[in-house]
């Protein structure tokens, strides 16, 4: 279990700064910075399988948290998930969107401020 943990670390390291680049970017946009950041606080433990294993969900539960990233690099450190390059390809893809969906907030936010439509950035 350690050489699996101390393997899959720059994927949950990815998967983390890319969760950080997409909470930023949301925290920008919106007009309470700290609403994203409850929001993303009180579903990623549930929906990553950190609190409940996510194969005790049901299935359009499930459906859903193959989009949050984090998950599938859980369910292969503990072991429930075999590890696969199309799971890390995939883990790593669906980073690589919500980093990208981060940018994405942090450039819409910015033309906000620079168009005057938002004049306070807290």
């Amino acid at each position: 279990m350690l050489a699996r943990s101390v393997t899959l670390l720059p994927l949950a390291l990815m998967a983390g700064v890319c969760l950080g680049v997409f909470a930023a970017g949301l925290g920008l946009y919106l007009s309470d910075p700290y609403l994203g950041g409850t929001i993303l606080g009180a579903l990623l433990p549930i929906s990553a399988g950190v609190i409940v294993p996510v194969d005790a969900y049901p299935a359009w539960l499930v459906a859903l948290c193959t989009l949050v990233p984090g998950g599938r690099t859980i369910a292969l450190v503990s072991g429930s998930s075999e590890v696969m390059d199309s799971t890390v390809v995939t883990e790593m893809l669906v980073c690589i969107l919500w980093a990208l969906a981060g940018l994405v907030l942090v450039h819409a936010a910015a033309r906000r401020i620079r168009s005057g439509a938002r004049t306070n950035l807290l």
